[in-house]
C-alpha cells in the first residue's frame, strides 16, 4: 500500500508539472495573440500615418515643382513613394505592405472672359472668351489600417487632402490671384500608376516660362471661371487676402489692393464648387497682369497649337534705295508662349516699285521667331510686308500682322537721334554672391525721331556678364517703352565683392542707343539664422519668438514636459481656448538682399495625456511668412486629426519675390477653433536667410541580435546637411528602446547602462550623457568643425538585449543638433 501511494503521489506531481507546463503555454499563447491582435496593428497604424505625412510632402514638392516649371520652363522630377513597408517580424503576422496610386483627373476648361490686351495682342484677346483645359493630380493611398486617410489632390495651385466624409483641408495656399497679377497654368498630361515602391514624376513644360499680359475690360468685368472639386467655403479661405469687397462691386475699393469684388460657385457648399466664378474690379485706365502656361506630368512634351502672331521688329521700318532690313515676328499659342516649327508666308504689297524678300516663307524657331529679309527697290516707294500663317493674309486677324516700309534716297527722319533714358533702377541694389536682382528701365524715343525702342540689353563691365530685358507689356511696339528682367543668382554666384555699374541700353529700331547705369553692390552678407528648441528656455524672452497680439501665457506657453517635446525636453504650446487665432511670430529681419529664405519645424497635434485636447477636423495649425504688404501667406497647413499624433516636420526654401523685404517674419497660428483647449505643440524652429536650417542628409542604426548579455553592438551614424561647427554637439536619444527595470534580470528590449561609444569615423567623442532604467542619451561632440555631407559613424559595444518575444520593434533613434534640425533613424532587434 505505501508503494502504490508513493506511485500515486509521483504521478500527481507530474500531472501538475505538466498542467503547469501547459498553462504557461496556453497564457504565451494568449500574450501572442494580443500582441498579434492589437501592437502589430497599432505599430502598422503607426508606419502608415507617417507615411502620409511624407507622402504629403512629396505631393507638396510636385506642386511646387509645376509652379516652378511653369516660370523658368524647366523641366523637374520628383520622387514619390507610394506606399510603404512593414517591418520583417519573425514571429507576427503582417499583411500585404500598402500600396498607393496616383493619377491624372480632368476637370474641365479654364475660362477667361471679357480681357482685352494691349498692343498686337489684343487681336487674339479682344474680349472673346478663351479656354483651356486642365487636369488634377490625386494620389490615393490603400492602406490596412489608416482607412480614413485622405486623397491627396493638386488642382489650381493648390494642394488639398479630400477624406470620404467630404471635409476637404488645405495643404498649401493658392497662386491664382495676387494682387492685380492672376496667373493660369494648366496641368495636363495622363498619368496612372500604382504600386508599393517609389516612383517618379517630371514635370515637363508644355508652354512655359510664364509671361505678364496686360489685360484691360472689354464690356464686362474681367472674370476668371475655373474648374474645380473643392468646395466655396473652401475657396473663400484661399482668397480671403484678395476679396474686395464680396458680391458687392457697388462699394469696391480699387486702391486698398484687393481686387476679387466676385466670387461664386455652380454648386452650394458642402458639395464641390464645380465652377469657381471670379470677378475682378474694375480699375479704369490700370490693367491685370495675366500669366499662362501648361505642364505635363506624364512626360508629354508636344507643342502647343499657334493662335495668333506678333511683331517683334518695330512695325515701321526707314531705310534708304537697295538697302536691307531684317524684319521679325513671334507666333504665340493660346498660353501667350512661343510656337515652334510654324511656317509663315509673307508677302508685299505696296506702289511700284516694291522690294523684295529672300525668301516668301521662313519657319519658326525654338523662341517661335522667324526673320523675313527685305531688300529695298532703287527707287523711292512705300511697301507693306503681310506675314501670316494657316494662309491668313488680313492684318486684323489674330493669326497674321503687318509691316509698314518707306524707302527713301538718303534713309528715313530722326536716323541720328537717340532715345533717351528716362528712369533705371536695381531692386535690390545690394547683394551677396548667388542673390538675383531685379532691373527696370524706361526708355523715350518720343521727339527723337519717333522710331519705336526695338530692344533693351545690360550689361556688367566686370565679370562681363550680359542679358536682355523684355518689354512690360511684352511687345517693343512703341517709342515709349519700359523694360524690366531678372540678374539670376546663378549668374551672380561668381560676381566679385565690390561695386559693379550696370550698364543698361536701349535701341530703337533706326539702330540709335543710349546707355544708362545703376551700381549695384556685391558683400558678403553674414547669414541670418533664428533657430530654437525651446530646451533651455523659460520665456519667450530667451527666443526669436513672441505670442502672436492678443494670445495670453494660457493660450501659448514653453512646455516643459519631455514626453510632448520632440526631443530633450521643452516645446511650444498653443491651447486656442477662445477660439481665435492663437500662435507665435517670429522676430522679423531684413531679407531685402538674400534670394531665398530656408524654414523648418516639427510639429505635434495632441496631448496624449488628454484626449479632449486633440485638434478636430478644420482647427488646423498654418506655417505662414510675412509679405511686403504686410499679409501673411499660408507656406503649410497642417490638418488635424481629431486624435494625438507624432511629430511631424516640414522644411522649405522660400524662393518668391514677396519673401525678399525689410520686414520678413514668420508666424506659426491655429485656425479659428470650437473655442475648446486644442492642442498644438512647436518644436525645432529654424529660419535662415543666406545659409540652408542645420540638419541632416541621413542618418542610420544598425539592428541588434536578441540575447545578448552585455556583447550587444551597433552602429550609429549620420550626415550632417550644413556644416557642423566645432562647439555644438549632436545628441542620440535611444531611449525608445532602454528598457531595463531594476531587478528584471531577464532583459527586456534593450539596455544601454554599462555600453560604451567610440567615434570611427568624422573625427570627434561621443559619451552617454543620461543613462536609467528607461532613458538612454549619447552625445556627440566634434573634435573640428565636420563638413556638409561628412558622414560620422559611431560604434557601441557592451549592449544587453532582451529575446526577440520581449521586443516591441522598431524603436526610434532621434539625431538632434543643438544648432538646428532633428532626424529620426529606426531598428530592430531580433
Amino acid at each position: 500500500m505505501e508503494s502504490g501511494g508513493q506511485e500515486a503521489r509521483w504521478d500527481g506531481r507530474a500531472q501538475a508539472i505538466q498542467l503547469g507546463a501547459l498553462l504557461l503555454f496556453a497564457i504565451l499563447i494568449i500574450n501572442l495573440s494580443l500582441f498579434q491582435v492589437f501592437v502589430v496593428p497599432d505599430q502598422n497604424s503607426e508606419i502608415e500615418f507617417n507615411h502620409n505625412e511624407n507622402l504629403q510632402n512629396d505631393m507638396v514638392d510636385i506642386r511646387n515643382n509645376v509652379l516652378e516649371t511653369a516660370s523658368t520652363g524647366a523641366s523637374s522630377p520628383t520622387g514619390v513613394k507610394l506606399g510603404t513597408q512593414y517591418p520583417a517580424r519573425t514571429v507576427f503576422v503582417n499583411p500585404a505592405n500598402p500600396s498607393g496610386s496616383l493619377r491624372t483627373e480632368s476637370l474641365g476648361e479654364v475660362k477667361v472672359l471679357n480681357a482685352e490686351a494691349t498692343g498686337e495682342a489684343g487681336d487674339y484677346w479682344d474680349g472673346s472668351d478663351r479656354t483651356f483645359d486642365t487636369k488634377s493630380l490625386v494620389y490615393q493611398p490603400s492602406y490596412n489600417y489608416y482607412t480614413n486617410a485622405p486623397e491627396t489632390v493638386y488642382e489650381n495651385s493648390v494642394l488639398y487632402n479630400r477624406f470620404d466624409s467630404g471635409t476637404e483641408l488645405n495643404v498649401t495656399g493658392q497662386q491664382l490671384v495676387n494682387g492685380r497679377t492672376i496667373t493660369l497654368i494648366a496641368l495636363q498630361g495622363s498619368a496612372s500608376v500604382s504600386k508599393t515602391g517609389s516612383t517618379t514624376v517630371e514635370t515637363e513644360p508644355l508652354s512655359a516660362p510664364l509671361r505678364r499680359l496686360p489685360l484691360g475690360r472689354d464690356g464686362g468685368p474681367v472674370t476668371i471661371e475655373i474648374p474645380t472639386q473643392l468646395s466655396e467655403d473652401r475657396w473663400r479661405t484661399l482668397l480671403a487676402d484678395e476679396l474686395d469687397t464680396p458680391d458687392d462691386a457697388s462699394t469696391s475699393d480699387p486702391t486698398d489692393g484687393d481686387y476679387v469684388t466676385f466670387l461664386d460657385c455652380a454648386n452650394a457648399p458642402p458639395d464641390p464648387c464645380g465652377t469657381l466664378t471670379l470677378q475682378m474690379e474694375d480699375i479704369g485706365s490700370e490693367n491685370y497682369l495675366l500669366r499662362t502656361g501648361a505642364v505635363s506630368v506624364s512626360g508629354n512634351t508636344l507643342s502647343q497649337n499657334p493662335q495668333y502672331v506678333v511683331r517683334v521688329s518695330d512695325q515701321s521700318a526707314s531705310l534708304e534705295t537697295g538697302a536691307e532690313t531684317s524684319l521679325t515676328v513671334e507666333v504665340r499659342d493660346q498660353y501667350n508662349n512661343p510656337v515652334s516649327n510654324v511656317e509663315l508666308t509673307g508677302s508685299i504689297s505696296g506702289s511700284s516699285p516694291t522690294g523684295s524678300l529672300d525668301s516668301t516663307t521662313q519657319t519658326t524657331d525654338e523662341n517661335g521667331e522667324a526673320t523675313f529679309e527685305y531688300t529695298a527697290p532703287g527707287s523711292e516707294t512705300t511697301d507693306t510686308l503681310i506675314v501670316g500663317f494657316d494662309g491668313v493674309t488680313n492684318p486684323n486677324e489674330p493669326e497674321a500682322t503687318e509691316f509698314n516700309i518707306k524707302v527713301e534716297s538718303g534713309g528715313g527722319e530722326g536716323d541720328s537721334t537717340a532715345p533717351t533714358a528716362t528712369s533705371a533702377s536695381a531692386n535690390p541694389n545690394t547683394i551677396s554672391p548667388g542673390n538675383p536682382f531685379d532691373l527696370t528701365a524706361s526708355f523715350d524715343d518720343v521727339g527723337n525721331g519717333g522710331s519705336d525702342i526695338l530692344e533693351a540689353t545690360w550689361s556688367d563691365p566686370v565679370s562681363s556678364a550680359t542679358g536682355d530685358l523684355a518689354a512690360v507689356d511684352s511687345e517693343y511696339d512703341q517709342a515709349r517703352e519700359d523694360v524690366e528682367g531678372t540678374v539670376p543668382g546663378t549668374t551672380t554666384s561668381s560676381w566679385s565683392v565690390g561695386d559693379h555699374d550696370i550698364e543698361i541700353t536701349g535701341t530703337d529700331a533706326n539702330a540709335n542707343s543710349v546707355t544708362t547705369q545703376v551700381t549695384v553692390t556685391v558683400v558678403e552678407l553674414d547669414a541670418v539664422t533664428l533657430i530654437d528648441d525651446f530646451d533651455t528656455s523659460t520665456s519667450f524672452s530667451d527666443t526669436n519668438w513672441s505670442r502672436t497680439a492678443g494670445t495670453t501665457a494660457s493660450e501659448v506657453s514653453i512646455d516643459s514636459d519631455a514626453s510632448t517635446a520632440l526631443s530633450r525636453t521643452n516645446a511650444v504650446r498653443i491651447d486656442d481656448i477662445d477660439g481665435t487665432n492663437e500662435g507665435i511670430v517670429s522676430d522679423a529681419f531684413d531679407t531685402s538682399s538674400y534670394g531665398s529664405v530656408n524654414v523648418s519645424v516639427a510639429v505635434k497635434q495632441g496631448d496624449p495625456a488628454f484626449v479632449g485636447d486633440n485638434p478636430d477636423p478644420g482647427e488646423d495649425l498654418l506655417f505662414q511668412y510675412r509679405n511686403p504688404s504686410g499679409g501673411w501667406v499660408t507656406a503649410r497647413e497642417f490638418q488635424a486629426t481629431g486624435t494625438s499624433e507624432p511629430y511631424q516636420t516640414f522644411s522649405t526654401e522660400l524662393t518668391a519675390g514677396e519673401t525678399r523685404h525689410s520686414n520678413f517674419a514668420v508666424r506659426i497660428v491655429q485656425e479659428q477653433t470650437n473655442g475648446f483647449e486644442d492642442t498644438w505643440f512647436v518644436d525645432e524652429t529654424c529660419v535662415a536667410a543666406g545659409t540652408v536650417c542645420p540638419g541632416f542628409s541621413g542618418a542610420s542604426a544598425t539592428n541588434m541580435d536578441t540575447q545578448a548579455n552585455g556583447n550587444g553592438e551597433q552602429t550609429l551614424s549620420f550626415t550632417p546637411d550644413a556644416d557642423l561647427p566645432a562647439g555644438k554637439t549632436v545628441t542620440i536619444d535611444l531611449s525608445d528602446a532602454q528598457d531595463a527595470t531594476s531587478g528584471n534580470s531577464n532583459q527586456y528590449q534593450v539596455d544601454y547602462q554599462v555600453a560604451s561609444a567610440t567615434v570611427t569615423s568624422g573625427g570627434g567623442t561621443a559619451s552617454f550623457t543620461t543613462r536609467t532604467d528607461q532613458v538612454a542619451v549619447l552625445e556627440y561632440d566634434p573634435a573640428s568643425d565636420v563638413s556638409n555631407g561628412t558622414p560620422v559613424t559611431i560604434e557601441i559595444t557592451g549592449a544587453t538585449t532582451g529575446n526577440s518575444g520581449q521586443q516591441s520593434n522598431p524603436y526610434d533613434v532621434v539625431f538632434d543638433r543643438n544648432d538646428g534640425g532633428t532626424i529620426t533613424a529606426t531598428f530592430d532587434v531580433n
